[in-house]
């Protein structure tokens, strides 16, 4: 359920940043504050620990692809042996 409501929660923010784009690409004159508010969304469901913003480098748009869109992805935790 938690893996679905982020995939639809990524479709927004792609769908968000190309509604206020043109053919040229995006402006990104407010990431900063679009990162800090998936960050609060991360932690007020107590999943910061496990999910983290990431820019993704290619993303599938209306205009073809776009890269450095932030996305919520799983953390990659390093194994600890022994």
């Amino acid at each position: 359920m938690l893996e679905k409501e982020i995939e639809i929660i990524n479709r927004i923010i792609v769908e968000a940043i190309v509604h206020g784009s043109d053919g040229g690409g995006s402006y990104n004159m407010n990431e900063e504050n679009l990162i800090s508010s998936i960050v609060s969304w991360l932690e007020f469901n107590g999943i910061a620990n496990d999910y983290e913003v990431k820019e993704v480098e290619k993303v599938q748009t209306c205009w073809g692809f776009y890269g450095c869109i932030p996305q919520i992805v799983k953390k990659f935790k390093e194994r600890k042996d022994g």
